[in-house]
Protein backbone atom coordinates (compact mmCIF):
# COMPACT_ATOMS: atom_id res chain seq x y z
CA UNK A 1 0.00 0.00 0.00
CA UNK A 2 2.86 2.30 0.75
CA UNK A 3 4.57 1.59 -2.77
CA UNK A 4 1.26 2.41 -4.14
CA UNK A 5 0.51 5.93 -2.72
CA UNK A 6 4.30 6.73 -3.13
CA UNK A 7 3.27 5.91 -7.02
CA UNK A 8 -0.09 7.78 -7.13
CA UNK A 9 1.94 10.90 -5.96
CA UNK A 10 4.12 11.09 -9.20
CA UNK A 11 1.79 10.75 -12.26
CA UNK A 12 -1.86 10.02 -13.40
CA UNK A 13 -1.30 9.36 -17.14
CA UNK A 14 -3.50 5.65 -16.93
CA UNK A 15 -5.85 4.15 -15.46
CA UNK A 16 -3.74 2.17 -13.57
CA UNK A 17 -2.03 5.52 -11.61
CA UNK A 18 -5.73 6.57 -11.39
CA UNK A 19 -6.98 3.48 -9.62
CA UNK A 20 -3.87 3.92 -6.95
CA UNK A 21 -4.62 7.97 -6.76
CA UNK A 22 -8.26 7.26 -5.57
CA UNK A 23 -7.80 4.07 -3.74
CA UNK A 24 -9.94 2.46 -5.34
CA UNK A 25 -8.54 -1.46 -5.23
CA UNK A 26 -10.39 -2.76 -3.12
CA UNK A 27 -14.29 -3.01 -3.10
CA UNK A 28 -14.94 -1.62 0.24
CA UNK A 29 -17.70 -0.71 2.20
CA UNK A 30 -20.18 -1.93 -0.41
CA UNK A 31 -20.92 0.52 -3.60
CA UNK A 32 -18.37 3.36 -3.60
CA UNK A 33 -19.48 6.97 -4.02
CA UNK A 34 -17.96 9.31 -6.72
CA UNK A 35 -15.26 11.14 -5.94
CA UNK A 36 -12.74 13.79 -7.56
CA UNK A 37 -8.27 13.71 -6.58
CA UNK A 38 -5.68 15.70 -7.96
CA UNK A 39 -1.83 16.42 -7.32
CA UNK A 40 0.05 19.28 -8.85
CA UNK A 41 2.56 18.65 -11.53
CA UNK A 42 5.90 19.92 -12.09
CA UNK A 43 7.17 18.69 -15.55
CA UNK A 44 9.74 20.24 -17.60
CA UNK A 45 9.04 18.59 -20.78
CA UNK A 46 5.40 19.23 -20.58
CA UNK A 47 5.36 22.77 -18.87
CA UNK A 48 1.48 23.39 -20.01
CA UNK A 49 0.09 20.39 -18.02
CA UNK A 50 -0.18 22.39 -14.40
CA UNK A 51 -1.96 19.50 -12.03
CA UNK A 52 -3.64 15.95 -13.13
CA UNK A 53 -6.55 14.55 -11.83
CA UNK A 54 -8.32 10.97 -11.46
CA UNK A 55 -11.98 10.67 -10.90
CA UNK A 56 -14.34 7.71 -9.39
CA UNK A 57 -17.99 8.12 -11.14
CA UNK A 58 -20.85 5.55 -9.63
CA UNK A 59 -23.76 5.48 -11.70
CA UNK A 60 -27.24 3.93 -11.03
CA UNK A 61 -30.47 3.18 -13.57
CA UNK A 62 -33.31 5.25 -12.59
CA UNK A 63 -36.02 3.54 -15.11
CA UNK A 64 -34.73 4.68 -18.31
CA UNK A 65 -32.07 6.96 -17.36
CA UNK A 66 -28.36 6.31 -16.30
CA UNK A 67 -27.53 9.07 -13.66
CA UNK A 68 -24.75 9.72 -11.19
CA UNK A 69 -25.62 7.23 -7.79
CA UNK A 70 -26.19 9.09 -3.86
CA UNK A 71 -25.31 7.07 -0.70
CA UNK A 72 -29.30 7.21 -0.06
CA UNK A 73 -29.43 5.13 -3.41
CA UNK A 74 -29.05 1.07 -2.94
CA UNK A 75 -26.38 -0.96 -3.83
CA UNK A 76 -26.06 -2.31 -7.59
CA UNK A 77 -25.56 -6.06 -8.21
CA UNK A 78 -21.77 -6.70 -8.32
CA UNK A 79 -22.45 -8.07 -12.05
CA UNK A 80 -23.85 -4.81 -13.22
CA UNK A 81 -20.56 -2.63 -12.04
CA UNK A 82 -19.17 -3.31 -14.90
CA UNK A 83 -21.52 -0.36 -17.04
CA UNK A 84 -22.40 1.45 -13.72
CA UNK A 85 -18.60 1.86 -12.01
CA UNK A 86 -16.38 3.91 -13.97
CA UNK A 87 -12.24 5.61 -13.67
CA UNK A 88 -11.39 8.83 -15.14
CA UNK A 89 -7.99 10.91 -15.22
CA UNK A 90 -6.56 13.92 -17.06
CA UNK A 91 -4.81 17.07 -16.49
CA UNK A 92 -5.08 20.68 -15.84
CA UNK A 93 -3.51 23.87 -17.97
CA UNK A 94 -3.86 26.81 -17.76
CA UNK A 95 -5.31 28.98 -20.99
CA UNK A 96 -4.65 32.05 -22.43
CA UNK A 97 -6.85 34.14 -20.40
CA UNK A 98 -4.91 32.60 -17.06
CA UNK A 99 -8.24 30.79 -16.39
CA UNK A 100 -7.66 26.67 -15.39
CA UNK A 101 -9.05 24.36 -17.98
CA UNK A 102 -9.13 20.92 -18.73
CA UNK A 103 -6.55 19.78 -21.08
CA UNK A 104 -7.44 16.33 -21.36
CA UNK A 105 -9.53 13.26 -19.95
CA UNK A 106 -10.01 9.45 -20.55
CA UNK A 107 -12.48 7.41 -18.68
CA UNK A 108 -12.60 3.69 -19.24
CA UNK A 109 -15.08 1.21 -16.66
CA UNK A 110 -13.66 0.10 -13.65
CA UNK A 111 -13.86 -3.67 -13.98
CA UNK A 112 -13.46 -4.84 -17.48
CA UNK A 113 -16.43 -7.63 -17.69
CA UNK A 114 -14.27 -10.81 -17.29
CA UNK A 115 -17.27 -13.12 -15.86
CA UNK A 116 -19.79 -15.30 -17.84
CA UNK A 117 -22.22 -14.10 -15.11
CA UNK A 118 -21.68 -10.36 -15.11
CA UNK A 119 -23.74 -8.34 -17.39
CA UNK A 120 -22.84 -7.60 -21.37
CA UNK A 121 -20.39 -4.56 -21.25
CA UNK A 122 -21.50 -1.51 -23.24
CA UNK A 123 -18.66 0.27 -23.20
CA UNK A 124 -18.37 4.09 -22.91
CA UNK A 125 -21.94 5.20 -24.54
CA UNK A 126 -23.44 8.81 -25.38
CA UNK A 127 -25.56 7.66 -22.17
CA UNK A 128 -22.20 7.58 -19.97
CA UNK A 129 -21.12 10.75 -21.23
CA UNK A 130 -23.95 12.81 -20.47
CA UNK A 131 -23.15 11.36 -17.35
CA UNK A 132 -19.85 13.02 -17.06
CA UNK A 133 -19.74 16.93 -15.79
CA UNK A 134 -16.65 18.42 -16.94
CA UNK A 135 -17.30 21.84 -15.42
CA UNK A 136 -18.06 19.91 -11.55
CA UNK A 137 -14.21 17.82 -12.04
CA UNK A 138 -12.86 20.71 -12.80
CA UNK A 139 -13.94 22.95 -9.77
CA UNK A 140 -13.67 19.57 -6.99
CA UNK A 141 -10.13 19.01 -8.47
CA UNK A 142 -9.26 22.31 -7.87
CA UNK A 143 -10.89 22.50 -4.44
CA UNK A 144 -8.72 18.84 -3.76
CA UNK A 145 -5.46 20.97 -4.70
CA UNK A 146 -5.97 23.82 -2.59
CA UNK A 147 -7.04 21.60 0.25
CA UNK A 148 -3.63 19.78 0.03
CA UNK A 149 -2.11 22.73 -0.48
CA UNK A 150 -3.21 23.95 3.45
CA UNK A 151 -1.99 20.33 4.50
CA UNK A 152 1.40 20.79 3.60
CA UNK A 153 1.62 23.78 4.59
CA UNK A 154 0.60 22.80 8.12
CA UNK A 155 2.85 19.99 8.04
CA UNK A 156 5.69 22.64 7.40
CA UNK A 157 4.79 25.30 9.80
CA UNK A 158 4.84 22.14 12.72
CA UNK A 159 8.48 21.58 11.57
CA UNK A 160 7.85 19.04 9.16
CA UNK A 161 9.70 18.52 5.42
CA UNK A 162 9.52 21.83 3.21
CA UNK A 163 7.34 21.34 0.27
CA UNK A 164 9.89 21.47 -3.18
CA UNK A 165 10.32 24.71 -4.70
CA UNK A 166 8.94 23.87 -8.01
CA UNK A 167 5.46 21.79 -5.95
CA UNK A 168 5.27 25.49 -4.63
CA UNK A 169 5.16 27.22 -7.44
CA UNK A 170 2.96 25.12 -9.14
CA UNK A 171 0.57 25.71 -6.37
CA UNK A 172 0.64 29.09 -6.54
CA UNK A 173 -0.35 29.45 -9.89
CA UNK A 174 -3.26 26.72 -9.67
CA UNK A 175 -4.29 28.97 -6.89
CA UNK A 176 -4.48 32.41 -8.23
CA UNK A 177 -5.74 31.05 -11.29
CA UNK A 178 -9.57 30.32 -10.88
CA UNK A 179 -11.46 28.08 -12.73
CA UNK A 180 -14.00 29.51 -15.39
CA UNK A 181 -17.71 30.25 -13.69
CA UNK A 182 -20.56 29.80 -15.59
CA UNK A 183 -23.41 32.29 -14.34
CA UNK A 184 -26.52 29.95 -13.26
CA UNK A 185 -29.57 30.71 -15.26
CA UNK A 186 -30.70 31.77 -11.51
CA UNK A 187 -28.34 34.03 -10.98
CA UNK A 188 -29.22 35.86 -14.88
CA UNK A 189 -33.06 35.81 -13.14
CA UNK A 190 -32.03 37.65 -9.63
CA UNK A 191 -30.23 40.17 -12.25
CA UNK A 192 -33.31 40.52 -14.45
CA UNK A 193 -35.73 41.27 -11.60
CA UNK A 194 -32.78 43.78 -9.93
CA UNK A 195 -32.83 45.26 -12.93
CA UNK A 196 -36.50 45.97 -13.14
CA UNK A 197 -36.54 47.25 -9.43
CA UNK A 198 -33.98 49.85 -10.12
CA UNK A 199 -35.35 51.37 -13.26
CA UNK A 200 -39.27 51.24 -11.78
CA UNK A 201 -37.98 53.01 -8.56
CA UNK A 202 -36.21 55.85 -11.23
CA UNK A 203 -32.63 54.80 -11.15
CA UNK A 204 -31.49 56.35 -14.61
CA UNK A 205 -28.24 53.80 -14.55
CA UNK A 206 -28.97 50.38 -12.81
CA UNK A 207 -26.20 48.86 -14.34
CA UNK A 208 -23.54 50.35 -11.72
CA UNK A 209 -25.74 49.72 -9.01
CA UNK A 210 -26.01 45.43 -9.97
CA UNK A 211 -22.94 45.54 -10.77
CA UNK A 212 -22.05 46.67 -6.74
CA UNK A 213 -24.60 44.96 -5.38
CA UNK A 214 -23.22 41.13 -7.39
CA UNK A 215 -20.37 42.05 -6.78
CA UNK A 216 -18.93 42.29 -10.75
CA UNK A 217 -17.60 44.99 -13.21
CA UNK A 218 -20.41 46.92 -14.87
CA UNK A 219 -19.25 45.08 -18.16
CA UNK A 220 -20.22 41.73 -16.71
CA UNK A 221 -23.07 43.36 -15.34
CA UNK A 222 -24.07 44.63 -19.07
CA UNK A 223 -23.54 41.10 -20.38
CA UNK A 224 -25.44 39.52 -17.86
CA UNK A 225 -28.31 42.14 -18.71
CA UNK A 226 -27.77 41.08 -22.21
CA UNK A 227 -28.18 37.63 -21.36
CA UNK A 228 -31.50 37.97 -19.61
CA UNK A 229 -32.84 39.57 -22.70
CA UNK A 230 -31.64 36.43 -24.95
CA UNK A 231 -33.50 34.50 -21.97
CA UNK A 232 -36.42 36.08 -22.16
CA UNK A 233 -36.00 37.25 -18.75
CA UNK A 234 -36.15 40.29 -19.99
CA UNK A 235 -37.57 41.98 -23.48
CA UNK A 236 -35.52 44.00 -25.55
CA UNK A 237 -33.74 47.48 -24.92
CA UNK A 238 -33.11 50.68 -26.38
CA UNK A 239 -29.35 50.43 -27.46
CA UNK A 240 -27.48 52.95 -25.45
CA UNK A 241 -30.79 53.93 -23.27
CA UNK A 242 -31.87 51.62 -19.38
CA UNK A 243 -35.43 50.41 -19.50
CA UNK A 244 -37.19 46.77 -20.14
CA UNK A 245 -40.35 45.24 -19.10
CA UNK A 246 -40.89 41.22 -18.07
CA UNK A 247 -40.28 39.43 -21.05
CA UNK A 248 -41.93 35.82 -21.39
CA UNK A 249 -39.75 33.83 -19.56
CA UNK A 250 -39.47 35.35 -16.14
CA UNK A 251 -41.12 33.78 -13.54
CA UNK A 252 -43.43 35.54 -11.25
CA UNK A 253 -42.46 36.61 -8.25
CA UNK A 254 -43.51 34.10 -5.30
CA UNK A 255 -46.67 35.59 -3.40
CA UNK A 256 -45.51 37.39 -0.20
CA UNK A 257 -46.82 35.36 3.22
CA UNK A 258 -49.73 37.67 4.29
CA UNK A 259 -49.56 36.77 8.15
CA UNK A 260 -49.06 34.37 10.95
CA UNK A 261 -50.49 30.93 11.51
Amino acid sequence: MTRDRERASGRVRSFEEAVRLLDDDIWAGGTPASAVRAIVVSDAKAPEIEAEFAFRLVLIRQGRRLRERHRADPRFRRRSRVNLWWIGWGHLERAADGAVVIGSLAIAPRHRDDSPRSDVALGVTAEVLRTVSPARILAEAVAHIEISARGLEAIESRGGPAMPDAQRTVLERVKSARPRRRVPDEEIEAIANRYLALYRSGVKRPLPEIANEFGITREKARDRVHRARKMGFLTGGTQGRAGASPGPNLPAPAPQDGGGK
